[in-house]
């Protein structure tokens, strides 16, 4: 069936290839080259068992490095299909197995032109395409009515390549994917979640929590999906591998399937609503007591979304190149690195102003002003009103109506969760979120931000967070305003005179920079006690 047993040097021709393929066309397609030691992990799944001819399909082909982890015996006996999108992939992959008869390679996309026929095994490493960088609006529509999905238009290409495929596959086939895990923990992924779950087809989700990235210039968490299309429909296992030597165990563990381990969950114990970390790690918030969600003190909402920072944002040289007045505009925290504290202030401000950073935020709607409208002219010039945001406004240099939060919190971190004191009375755009307590929270502000500062509240918001590989953690609103937080009604007089002393001296020493070490001890020494079963 093949003319050569010769399997294609893939470390060279991945180095070839990234030589003469620029960062921009790879990032355009989404191209990822799945590792060696995933590939293999994902092939043993679905060749297990398998005797004679195989049809195996590939959704995503790229170069073809899922099919380099295969035995040269077992691909003899296996008919490939492979789609790959890109014209420029497409020809390298078609020259690197040129020798492989049995392999044929479709310069197609997948989702549009998917196979009549169906498949024995399925391999595949999706693009890695978030829902804004493609026309996702197609595939969404078609997929959810050919399988009677309610994905949403917030859904990324891989969920899409993922359900598509699975519709390929025999009786008694399997499938492995590798894809990001953030769907595991997003809103979004709701949907997914639901939907892979309605297939009956999962059965392991393979969390791949290295302390590199799997992907190289790719900032994400990885997992990998195993299915099978069988009888056994009942348990699917969640299980994590931290390092390689991990995942060799993990893939011997996979290998006596239909018997699992007794950490498998029964699949109607399984909710697309939450969170899947639950199901893979230990949640911090289980270990205390006295916890609410902290949507009953306030609301979370996202930061000012401009549609063109560079055009929007001023700093004091762009202010007197332009002759913009000073009642023009906001005073705004645009970059989470222009605050690298948990108070910001008129100071901080000011000394932000004076290095010139971009710390304000064009308010062109408050009056008539000649030197406003000649930069207004220049922002249509270059396009900036009909940029996705800005064309959708009246006028279309409009900003959102958000008043300065009294508290703000960093979206990304790798170092723990970062609220802040916006004693300064600032606006921010998305580089943070927005905090704006409510009635219950009323005259407990300083209380409710003594609390969110501790080591003891960021361990626990990370039970909510979304990872991004390479330490990198985000919070979108929802998932703070879901988040568990002290109540604070525990407090009792003593320990709140505490509580505001230090709070107190720890806002004297950020005035006077100094170190915060000893009062930021007590305060979390003071909530950990409180917090303590």
């Amino acid at each position: 069936m093949i003319a050569t047993t010769v399997m294609p040097d893939f470390h060279r021709a991945e180095q070839e290839y990234f030589a003469k393929t620029s960062p921009e066309h790879r990032k355009r397609y989404a191209q990822f080259f799945t590792p060696l030691s995933i590939a293999t992990c994902m092939a043993d799944w679905v060749i297990s068992g398998k005797q004679g001819t195989m049809r195996l399909l590939d959704p995503a082909f790229g170069l073809g490095h899922l099919l380099a982890s295969m035995d040269t015996e077992v691909l003899a006996n296996t008919e490939v299909v492979g789609y790959e999108l890109d014209t420029h992939a497409f020809a390298e992959a078609s020259c690197l197995w040129d020798g492989y008869s049995s392999i044929a390679l479709r310069n197609e996309d997948f989702l549009a032109y998917p196979p009549e026929n169906r498949f024995d095994a399925i391999l595949c490493n999706p693009p890695y395409l978030k829902f804004h960088d493609y026309d996702n609006a197609p595939a969404i529509a078609k997929i959810n009515a050919d399988f009677g999905t309610t994905l949403n238009g917030f859904t990324n290409i891989h969920s899409l390549f993922i359900l598509q495929a699975l519709s390929c596959l025999k009786q008694g086939g399997r499938a492995a994917f590798i894809v990001p895990s953030e769907f595991l923990n997003s809103d979004y992924g709701v949907h997914v979640k639901d939907a892979l779950l309605k297939t009956g087809m999962l059965r392991y989700v393979m969390i791949i929590d290295f302390s590199a990235n799997v992907f190289k210039d790719a900032l994400t968490t990885s997992c990998i999906l195993l299915f099978a299309n069988d009888e056994h429909t009942s348990r699917v296992e969640f299980l994590t591998a931290q390092s390689e030597d991990t995942l060799f165990r993990l893939q011997e563990a996979v290998q006596t399937y239909p018997k699992m381990n007794g950490t498998s969950q029964a699949v109607s114990d399984v909710i697309p609503s939450v969170k899947w970390r639950r199901y893979y790690q230990v949640r911090a918030s289980e270990q205390y007591r006295n916890l609410i969600p902290l949507r009953q003190y306030g609301k979370v909402s996202r930061g000012i979304a401009t549609g063109d920072n560079a055009f929007f944002t001023f700093n004091r040289t762009k202010q007197q190149e332009w002759q913009i007045p000073d009642e023009y505009l906001l005073p705004c925290l645009t970059k989470a690195a222009q605050c690298g504290d948990i108070f910001y202030t008129n100071t901080d401000h000011l000394r932000n102003l004076e290095a010139n950073e971009p710390v304000m935020l064009l308010n062109a709607e408050i009056g008539d002003n000649e030197a406003v409208k000649r930069y207004l002219q220049h922002g249509e010039k270059q396009g900036t009103h009909t940029r996705f945001l800005t064309k959708n406004r009246t006028p279309w240099y409009a900003l959102e109506r958000r008043v300065p939060a009294p508290i703000l919190v960093t979206v990304f971190n790798r170092n723990g969760l970062r609220f802040v004191w916006n004693e300064a009375n600032v606006r921010n755009l998305t580089a943070y979120h927005c905090f704006y307590p409510n009635l219950f929270a009323q005259g407990k502000e300083k209380l409710l931000f003594a609390y969110l500062i501790t080591d003891v509240a960021k361990e626990i918001f990370r039970d909510n967070r979304r990872e991004y590989g390479d330490g990198l953690e985000k919070f979108e609103p929802n998932d703070l305003n879901s988040a568990l937080v002290m109540d604070l009604s525990v407090i009792d007089a003593i320990s709140e005179r505490h509580i505001e002393q230090c709070l107190a001296e720890i806002f004297q020493q950020h005035c006077t920079r100094q170190k915060t070490t000893e009062a930021m001890q007590i305060l979390n020494e003071i909530f950990h006690s409180l917090l303590v079963p």
